[in-house]
């Protein structure tokens, strides 16, 4: 059984598309584990979709206690503190889960599943249970494969992620992010660079249809006379929905706006109008979308919605698709209200050129190779890998 191992929205969107493209082949067993016990796996929408197109099973790994004993029950009981009294059952889960789960309860976890492979996404060992995970799984001879959950779009100070869990190889999006996953112990073979399953073609269609299916926004703007204006917050540069440029923008007669939060800060868009809605669906109600440094920029010209880089909050911030001039960057507030009255008047209009956009995306998603089947490629090489290393007994 293939072990996909996540812990909220940025790797799940990353490992979905994966894990579609594995059952619609057929060939495996798959089993989705998160980690993460505030992660709602019960009512997400693209989990739904994989668990009833191909009967995907998904649990919390920390609910799943293969051995038996006293252990077991106290890991039930703890696990139902957390869950109906959640201040003190999170201070009682913190306070054991060290003596719960551990790597003994690892390998008893890997190996009553059957594990073929262990497949997550860069993180630091010291996330959850990675470490006891990964370690378990090396030494029962699992491959431990390393996938990305995101396609990096600012080259400025970006720190290299050294401290990642050990894993027998990394899959990146594109040569580019090579630079910030590669340590100095990997070789030509530790590293595989296959493009972006998230921003592909073939995902992106699907995505989209399940977005429009499953979320209607009877609740946002429908003037059709007005331009649908999207904002995406950026908390590293201050940049939230109350910014004086959103609050300006959103006094213009002729817009309306919404403002996304960004979904890894934990209630930071509560009362928002559309931050209960993905970021892909509120790109398809907007006519014109705002924003600094992010890879959603992808799926705002996958969409084929005008790109507007806000470069003045961040004058020193470098990003790729700035690099590759597919977007319109604004340097100043009147900028922005100059090219929001010009797109009103035009929505076709782009100061930047379709051949750039292809360009990036050929680079950033297809790895420099516009014919690679991307989801088609990683399906394959998880399915056949074997790993060719040995970290001890794995009768251990």
């Amino acid at each position: 059984m293939y072990i996909f191992l996540i812990r909220q929205f940025a790797d799940l969107d990353h490992a979905t598309p994966i894990i579609y493209k594995m059952a619609q082949k057929g060939s495996a067993a798959i089993r989705l584990l998160c980690q993460d016990l505030d992660y709602d796996i019960h009512t997400d929408f693209i989990i739904k979709y994989l668990r009833e197109k191909f009967g995907i099973k998904t649990d919390y790994s920390y609910s799943l206690y293969a051995a038996g004993g006293f252990k077991r029950i106290l890991s039930k009981s703890v696990l139902w503190v957390r869950q109906v009294f959640p201040k003190i059952g999170g201070k009682l889960f913190k306070k054991f889960q060290h003596q719960l789960y551990d790597e003994k309860w690892a390998e008893s976890l890997l190996t009553h599943l059957e594990a073929s492979a262990l497949i997550l996404d860069f993180q630091k060992d010291t996330k959850f249970s990675t470490r006891v995970l990964t370690e378990a799984s090396r030494h029962l001879g699992i491959p431990v494969i390393a996938i990305t959950h995101g396609v990096t779009m600012r080259v400025s100070d970006i720190e290299e992620k050294s401290f990642l869990f050990a894993a027998d190889v990394k899959i990146c999006a594109n040569h580019h992010q090579v630079e910030f996953y590669k340590t100095q112990n990997d070789t030509k073979n530790d590293i595989k660079v296959m493009g972006s399953t998230r921003y592909c073609d073939e995902w992106e269609s699907i995505y989209n249809t399940i977005l429009t299916n499953t979320f209607e926004c009877h609740d946002l703007p429908g003037d059709n006379e007005k331009l649908n204006v999207l904002f995406f917050e950026r908390p590293k540069i201050g940049f939230y929905g109350d910014h004086d440029i959103v609050q300006a923008v959103g006094k213009l007669d002729f817009v309306n706006v919404v403002h996304k939060g960004k979904p890894k800060v934990r209630y930071a868009s509560v009362g928002v109008r559309g931050s209960s809605y993905p970021s892909a669906r509120l790109v398809q109600w907007a006519d014109v979308v705002v924003m600094s440094v992010s890879s959603i920029a992808l799926e705002v010209l996958w969409q084929d919605k005008p790109l507007i880089y806000l470069k003045y909050p961040a004058p020193h911030d470098l990003c790729v698709f700035e690099q590759y001039q597919a977007c319109w960057v604004i340097n100043s507030q009147s900028e922005l209200m100059d090219a929001l009255r010009q797109l009103h008047l035009n929505a076709a209009y782009r100061p930047y050129h379709q051949e750039n956009v292809d360009r990036l995306f050929e680079d950033a998603v297809y790895a420099a190779d516009k014919t690679r089947d991307v989801l088609g490629d990683y399906a394959d090489f998880i399915l056949n890998y074997k790993t060719t290393k040995f970290f001890g007994d794995r009768n251990t």
